[in-house]
C-alpha cells in the first residue's frame, strides 16, 4: 500500500471516530440519572432492616393468634395512655359524692359516716386488686369479670367516674370471645386486653384516692384512716 493511500485511510477513520463520539458521547461524558428502576444493595438491605416482621402462617394458626394478640395489647396500652388525666371532674362526680357527704351529722366537723364509707372502700380496693390479679395469672375471665362488675358498683356509689367506665370495659372484656354477635376474639387476647385495663384500673383508681383525700384535706388513705 503506498504512502498517500495510508495517509487517507488514516485521515477517513479519524473523521469517523469523531463524528461518532459526537453523536454517541463517551461513558465518561454522560450525564447522571437517578436510578428509579432498582435500589443499590445497600438500600436493599436497609430496607430489608426496616420492614416489620411478620409471623409466618401456621397450620394450627398459633402464628396469627400470637399477631392478634399482639394488637390487641397494643391498642389497650395506647388506650391507657391517651385516657389517664388527673382532672377533678373526670375522676369525681361531685353531685353524687356531695350527696353521700349530705349523709354525715351536720354538728359533725369530720364527717365520720362519708369518710367510714371512702375508708371501707379503699380496703375493698386493696383486695379486689389481689383478686383481679389472681383471676388473670389463672385465665379466669369469668371471675375476672364478677370482679369488674362488683367494683363497679362500689366505685358508682362515690361518683368515681373513671373508675367506673373502667370496671364496666373489664365486665365486658371476655364477652367478645363469648358472645358470636360481638366481634371475634379469642380467650388469650380478651386475657391480655383484660391485664391492660387493670394497669388502667390500679392507675385511675389512685388518683380517686389522691382527690379523695384532698376532700378529707388528708395526704393519704393511712393518714385518713387515722384522722
Amino acid at each position: 500500500m503506498s504512502t498517500a493511500t495510508t495517509t487517507v485511510s488514516t485521515k477517513v477513520g479519524e473523521d469517523t471516530a469523531a463524528t461518532a463520539a459526537k453523536v454517541n458521547p463517551p461513558e465518561s461524558a454522560a450525564v447522571p440519572v437517578a436510578d428509579t428502576a432498582s435500589p443499590s444493595k445497600d438500600k436493599q438491605d436497609a430496607a430489608k432492616t426496616e420492614t416489620p416482621k411478620v409471623a409466618e402462617s401456621s397450620p394450627d394458626g398459633t402464628a396469627e393468634k400470637k399477631s392478634e394478640e399482639t394488637n390487641v395489647a397494643a391498642a389497650a396500652a395506647e388506650e391507657v395512655e391517651e385516657e389517664d388525666d388527673d382532672n377533678a371532674e373526670d375522676v369525681i362526680d361531685d353531685l353524687v359524692f356531695g350527696q353521700l357527704l349530705e349523709m354525715d351529722d351536720e354538728d359533725d366537723d369530720e364527717h365520720e359516716f362519708s369518710k367510714s364509707i371512702v375508708l371501707n372502700f379503699f380496703e375493698q380496693a386493696t383486695t379486689t386488686f389481689e383478686e383481679m390479679d389472681q383471676a388473670i395469672e389463672n385465665k379466669d375471665l369469668d371471675e375476672y369479670a364478677r370482679l369488674g362488675h362488683f367494683f363497679k358498683g362500689s366505685s358508682a356509689t362515690l361518683g368515681l367516674r373513671k373508675v367506673q367506665e373502667t370496671c364496666e370495659k373489664i365486665q365486658h372484656s371476655q364477652a367478645s370471645a363469648d358472645d358470636a354477635s360481638l366481634p371475634s376474639i379469642d380467650s388469650n387476647a380478651a386475657l391480655i386486653r383484660g391485664a391492660e385495663l387493670l394497669v388502667r384500673l390500679k392507675r385511675e383508681y389512685k388518683q380517686a384516692e389522691r382527690h379523695l383525700c384532698h376532700i378529707y384535706k388528708v395526704g393519704s388513705a393511712a393518714e385518713l384512716a387515722g384522722a
